[in-house]
């Protein structure tokens, strides 16, 4: 929610709000803004500023510039956008874009583990990114820096979540209190706002309950939007939005996901182009969308992120424990090697699930480029706390959500999909397009390979494999993605900084 620069003489002056940001000397702290959001600041001796989210109970970013020259940064709870910060010499700089820390991307300062984590689909929410010199402010976590002590970092104690199940008492409704539930949350998260609210529509079951509530307490029309996948699956999936936007009297948009593939050339996600590699999948696609929320009128976007967390089994109650996907065979020896820190300095346990915060660090930055707030009311500790108290035959399958769903109205069509939305055939698409000219250019320039996490010889073998029209792992879509954002940084860092850090400005 804050970007800044801050120089060490700085820290301790008189600040003052002028234009856009708060300004002293050479520094600045910028808020975003947003009609979800607010600023506070006490200025003076010791000042302190901050952005807070104006629904009640909502996340937050908190800055103290101390007397004593010691700056202090303390994230809110529920970690809906993480700050991005890098000390260089006397400054201190932050954003919640890491594509604004660039000149802080070099090969050298890869982090083994977190390459490793991208490389093998086995994320973890953490302070450390690709990049060791750029730190990132999870949820509940707070910060301190000191032009002689430098950067202190402490996680939170451990959020207490639920246990195990409870019963249900005779004669009640989860399904009534769930949707009581929801749409306070829903209220909550509308009221004040000023513009037209948007709500993300897939056709699944997290994001129909959310538009659900947001259709019967928004003043006026809702807006949804949605991706619409390839193959039959989109077809099923046009079919169920159709519905769920009739029955509902949304105002709809959609873009086709394959006039968007991922890592398309002139996208925005090209070694020429500064990115950060930990991105959404299909950006491409969400930005088109995004655009034309944004064009629409839309501020604030209500999401389904949180649905599969707050309605998943423990793992005593599932059948056999999960497994992350196989290791790919292209890892070289320094990726290996690195499989043993993989779960080194993690986030503890936190308010919202840790999968969910993963998915928040890697797609909400995205939102405030294309001047959205989003919000993803599945989230809220209220929710949180009933889901995973429900006895386990409510949260398989989602059956409260498909309940929910078939009092409002909907159709067996939309409550129990045949077949489900998949981005499958875009991807298969996608890598069919693009993975042969990209996997040459990997085999011409590679940080990935130079630096031993991926073997050339494998390489080049995925690059016959491409020419003579095999299919492609689904990993290798991590694996080109991550090169080429990892090589886009790198290359703005040297030509950017020459040695030296450097920073946006305020307005961008």
């Amino acid at each position: 929610m804050l970007r800044f620069d801050l120089h060490r003489d700085d820290v301790t002056g008189g600040w003052r709000w002028q234009g856009s940001c708060w300004r002293f000397g050479s520094s600045w702290i910028a808020p975003v803004r947003s009609a979800a959001l607010r600023r506070e600041s006490r200025l003076g001796r010791d000042a302190t500023v901050a952005v807070r989210e104006i629904r009640p109970g909502g996340d937050f970013t908190e800055l103290t510039l101390g007397a004593d020259g010691v700056v202090a940064l303390t994230a809110g709870p529920l970690g809906v956008v993480p700050l991005y910060v890098a000390a260089c010499g006397e400054r201190l700089i932050g954003s919640w874009d890491p594509v604004d820390l660039a000149s802080f991307a070099e090969p050298d300062d890869l982090s083994p583990a977190v390459v490793t984590r991208l490389l093998t689909r086995r994320h973890r929410y953490s302070t450390a990114t690709l990049f060791s010199r750029i730190t990132r402010l999870t949820a509940g976590a707070t910060m301190q820096w000191h032009r002689t002590s430098g950067l202190r970092l402490r996680y939170p104690a451990p959020a207490s979540h639920v246990s195990e199940p409870r019963r249900l008492r005779w004669g009640a409704d989860p399904v009534a209190h769930f949707a009581t539930l929801m749409n306070q949350v829903v209220h909550d998260a509308l009221d004040g706002l000023r513009g037209a609210v948007a709500a993300e529509l897939s056709g699944g079951l997290d994001s129909a309950n959310v538009a659900v509530s947001a259709a019967a307490l928004s003043s006026g029309q809702v807006l949804s939007a949605g991706l619409i996948v390839a193959g039959r699956a989109g077809l099923a999936q046009e079919i169920r939005r159709r519905i769920i936007v009739d029955h509902l009297g949304l105002r709809d948009l959609t873009v086709p996901a394959n006039d968007h593939l991922p890592l398309s050339p002139g996208g925005p996600r090209t070694a020429d182009r500064t990115h950060y590699p930990d991105t959404d999948v299909y950006q491409e696609a969400f930005d088109a969308l995004r655009g034309r929320l944004r064009a629409a009128g839309a501020r604030v976007v209500l999401t389904g992120y949180g649905g599969d967390e707050i309605m998943s089994r423990t793992p005593a109650e599932r059948p056999r424990p999960t497994t992350p996907p196989r290791l790919p065979p292209w890892l070289d020896q320094h990726a290996r090697d690195a499989l043993a820190d993989i779960d080194a300095d993690c986030s503890p346990v936190t308010a919202v699930a840790l999968p969910t915060l993963v998915v928040f660090s890697a797609r909400h930055p995205t939102y405030l480029r294309a001047g959205l707030w989003p919000i993803a009311p599945f989230t809220a500790p209220q929710l949180s706390r009933f889901g995973r108290s429900l006895p386990v035959a409510w949260r398989t399958g989602k059956e409260l959500l498909r309940q929910r769903l078939a009092r409002t109205g909907l159709p067996t069509t939309v409550t129990h999909p045949r077949r489900p939305e998949s981005f499958a055939a875009t991807m298969n698409r996608a890598l069919r397009r693009h993975a042969l000219a990209l996997l040459a250019d990997m085999l011409e320039r590679s940080v990935l390979i130079d630096r031993g996490f991926v073997r050339r010889t494998a390489i080049a073998h995925l690059h016959r494999r491409a020419r003579d029209g095999g299919t492609m792992p689904p990993l290798v879509y991590d694996m080109l993605a991550l090169d080429i954002g990892i090589r886009s940084m790198c290359t703005a860092a040297a030509a950017g900084r020459e040695g030296s850090c450097a920073s946006s400005t305020p307005n961008r």
